[in-house]
């Protein structure tokens, strides 16, 4: 997606603006709230990538993480909270929340 976004930061500041929108409406309705602080986590990291976009033209990564010969891409802050919020996000998902199971009615 990088290369076909290359050279047009305003296009990918308006697709990254217009899903924070929407992911901050779900967060709003958000049925747990792992589900939401994992939506607000997506949109915060979106917001500084916005911020990187506008000021600089791209998003600048700058954490390179190496262990012996083994190397993680690098990233930055917003791909961390982008990250822990989609597995928050997956674990709500996955995990049913403790009102819908208080509400099963076992007649």
């Amino acid at each position: 997606m990088s290369d076909l976004m290359a050279g047009r930061p305003l296009l990918m500041v308006a697709l990254t603006g217009a899903l924070a929108i929407i992911f901050a409406g779900m967060a709003f309705r958000a049925d747990t709230k792992r589900e939401g602080i994992g939506l607000a986590l997506i949109v915060g990291g979106a917001v500084g990538n916005i911020i990187d976009r506008l000021r600089q033209g791209a998003v600048t990564d700058f954490l390179d993480v190496y262990w012996r010969d083994w190397h993680w891409p690098t990233f930055n802050g917003a791909d961390i909270a982008i990250s822990l919020g989609a597995l928050l996000v997956l674990t709500a998902m996955l995990r049913p929340s403790r009102s819908k199971e208080l509400s099963f009615d076992r007649t």
